[in-house]
């Protein structure tokens, strides 16, 4: 069982009115980590082709030295002008790429870690978002299952995906006393551990591992206290309704 949290959320039923992107919107408080997807490159993707791959992910989040990479060109993300949420930018991996960080500056909890993702299967384990062994979100695909770890198991119960639908999820990793949002209810409370942030990887294990298959249009880390709630609102400004 993979250790880490996100996966697939299921679309409203019924007509869903997709809203244009709004690019005004500003992120709410300071993330120390953010996986910005309108700019993957630092430049806006200006250095990006639709279709094309990416090497690195910049954190343009508050701490330095925190980018992501893949230097094997085969094993890059695939980069969507797009085709996330509301019309944004994503990246996508068919179940080889991702890409992973060595060690940085620890980030200790409590912390909340914020992702938005959309599996294409349910056939497998993936993972959205590690920190190397802490802050982890990942999908349990053969149930749909959200789950956290950061050296216990979270597993919230409702918190649950559907293949091809985006969903939003909102973990605070706080020991005994971590909790979640899955789609902008409350789920319950659990433990997930103490471990702290130590490394990263998006799609996959920092040091390699379960793959997670679809697309991903956000993560980001808090530390400063900002709320789920503020997150929700820009979401819901930003990338319209979820699940979508």
């Amino acid at each position: 069982m993979s250790a880490h949290i996100l996966g697939p959320g299921l679309g409203l039923t019924g007509l869903v009115t997709k809203l244009n992107p709004v690019s005004s919107v500003s992120l709410p408080g300071n993330p120390i980590l953010l996986f910005d997807p309108t700019n993957f490159d630092g430049t806006g993707n200006s250095s990006l082709t639709d279709g094309g791959t990416i090497q690195t992910w910049k954190n343009t989040g508050s701490q330095a030295s925190s980018d992501i990479t893949q230097a094997t060109a085969g094993l890059r993300p695939v980069f969507h002008a797009t085709q996330g949420p509301n019309g944004t930018p994503c990246a996508e991996s068919t179940g080889t790429q991702f890409w992973a960080s060595g060690a940085i500056t620890t980030i200790n909890q409590p912390h909340m870690v914020v992702a938005i993702a959309r599996p294409s299967n349910l056939t497998a384990d993936g993972t959205i978002f590690d920190g190397g062994l802490a802050g982890n979100l990942t999908c349990i695909h053969t149930s749909g299952q959200l789950q956290g770890f950061a050296g216990g198991v979270y597993t919230p119960a409702g918190a649950t995906y559907a293949a091809n639908t985006w969903a939003l999820a909102i973990m605070t990793f706080n020991g005994a006393s971590s909790t979640c949002r899955f789609n902008n209810s409350s789920v319950p409370g659990g433990s997930a551990g103490a471990n702290a942030i130590t490394k990263l990887g998006i799609f996959a294990l920092a040091n390699t591992g379960t793959v997670f298959v679809g697309k991903i249009g956000l993560v980001a880390v808090y530390t400063d206290g900002t709320t789920a709630s503020a997150v929700e609102s820009y979401v819901a400004a930003k990338y319209g309704a979820m699940p979508q």
